[in-house]
Order: C-alpha cells, then sequence, then structure tokens
C-alpha cells in the first residue's frame, strides 16, 4: 500500500471557470510532502484537522501529515481566487493561514464543523459550496488578468520570454497597471506565472497520476516538451521552485 495518495477531480461545470479541481491526499504512515509552486491558490481542510488557505507560492515548501489522516482541497485556477477570498493575493505570497485570518473565526469555525462533521467524500463538495457564495458576494475576476495568464501560458509552452510590455500592449493598458493588477489577482508578475506553468509541465511528464514517477524517462526530451531552453534552464528552475534537481524528482525524491 503506497504511503501516499493522491486524487484530483474535475470541479463542478458552474465553478469550471474558477477552480482548477478539487483533490484530496490520504497518507497511511507520517508522511512529509513536498508542495511545489503551480500558479494557484487552494483552500485546504488540512490532515482531518483546520482549514487553512495556501497561497501563491515561489518557492518549495514542506508539510507534515500525520499517519492516517486525510486532506482535501479545492485549487483556484491561476488569477482566480481574490474576489471569494477578499484580499489581494501578493498578500498571501509564499503562506499558508488559517482561514480565520481572512474570513474571522465566527465563519471560520462553523465552515470546520461542517467539513468535520460531513463524510469524507462530501468535504470538498462542501468547499465548493463555499466557494460559490464567497465568489458570487466578491464579485468578478479581472478578466484582463485572466487573458494575461493564458498569455502567459502560451509562451511557457513555447519556450519563449515573456515579453511584459508587449502583452500589456496587445491588452491595451500600461506595463504598470498590468503588473499591478496581476500582482493583485495573482500573487506575482507574468514573468514568474510563466516560469511556474512551464516547471509544472515538466513535471506533469514525469509524475504519474497515481503520484509515483515515470521510469525511463529522458531528461531532455522532458525538457524540450516543456519549453525550457536547454538541460541546464531546467536544471536551474528545479533548484528555484522544488529546492532538488531534476534527476531527484525523477527518482521521487
Amino acid at each position: 500500500m503506497p504511503v501516499s495518495t493522491y486524487r484530483e477531480l474535475p470541479p463542478r461545470p458552474q465553478l469550471a471557470g474558477l477552480l482548477a479541481c478539487t483533490w484530496s491526499q490520504h497518507v497511511s504512515r507520517p508522511h512529509r510532502q513536498r508542495i511545489v509552486p503551480d500558479g494557484c491558490v487552494d483552500l485546504i481542510w488540512l490532515a482531518d484537522r483546520e482549514l487553512v488557505v495556501a497561497g501563491p507560492a515561489t518557492g518549495p515548501a514542506r508539510s507534515d501529515l500525520p499517519a492516517g489522516s486525510t486532506t482535501v482541497g479545492v485549487r483556484w485556477r491561476p488569477g482566480t481566487g481574490a474576489p471569494a477570498l477578499g484580499l489581494p493575493l501578493d498578500a498571501l505570497l509564499d503562506v499558508t493561514v488559517p482561514l480565520s485570518e481572512l474570513w474571522g473565526r465566527d465563519a471560520a469555525d462553523a465552515l470546520a464543523e461542517r467539513v468535520a462533521g460531513a463524510p469524507p467524500g462530501a468535504r470538498a463538495e462542501l468547499l465548493q459550496d463555499v466557494v460559490a457564495v464567497r465568489a458570487a458576494a466578491g464579485g468578478p475576476v479581472d478578466r484582463l488578468v485572466t487573458a494575461a495568464c493564458r498569455a502567459a501560458a502560451w509562451d511557457a509552452l513555447a519556450g519563449r520570454t515573456l515579453g511584459v510590455r508587449a502583452l500589456a500592449d496587445g491588452l491595451g493598458v500600461s506595463e504598470r497597471q498590468l503588473l499591478r493588477r496581476f500582482r493583485t489577482a495573482v500573487g506575482y508578475g507574468p514573468r514568474t506565472l510563466a516560469r511556474v506553468l512551464r516547471f509544472q509541465r515538466f513535471l506533469a511528464g514525469i509524475w504519474e497520476p497515481s503520484g509515483a514517477t515515470a521510469e525511463g524517462v529522458e531528461l531532455g526530451r522532458l525538457a524540450a516538451d516543456a519549453g525550457y531552453a536547454d538541460q541546464s534552464h531546467l536544471v536551474r528552475d528545479c533548484r528555484r521552485l522544488a529546492g532538488a534537481t531534476p534527476s531527484q524528482l525523477l527518482a521521487g525524491g
């Protein structure tokens, strides 16, 4: 039996524009989880004990999960979480905070009580319920930023260096305004997001759906497929974003 079992599911159709997925992770014995940047923000029922929000990350982190615990989360797409959470996402850069710090103790405790009392299979649905309510109350996402996020994703895939000034010109705003709105909605700038998305594409090539690493992969080919200029470029980003070498990630480290 694997130490950790991780599963992602699509969100309900009404939330597909906001949420990338819902997810769950069960660990059979104490487990230290490596967490790497993905451009997203998560609302998490952590290890059967508390509700937290994991902000946008620019580097690796670790989470210690106790034996027999299950963690459940919902993951906002890049640029879509700020209205529901109620604050600019650069305020959550590289931190994980109790939900009570954002929504107040009463609201967080009431939701935690509902999630704790629900069957495990229903917990992600409860989190989606509250996302829907909070998103409606918080107002629309910044569509200019979500368009910029799509451009960042395309440039990452193509292996191009994202031109922020050209991106701003194409969207009809100044570079300064684009950067300000992007940091508010995403947590950091477009070039950082492009770097993170390129790295995530590399990880998708080495990690099987079960969470195990693929075997017999050629590192140079994976680097090229993910949009890296060369293997040394990949090594630099792996160290920066995961705190590990590509070989260590391939080995499951």
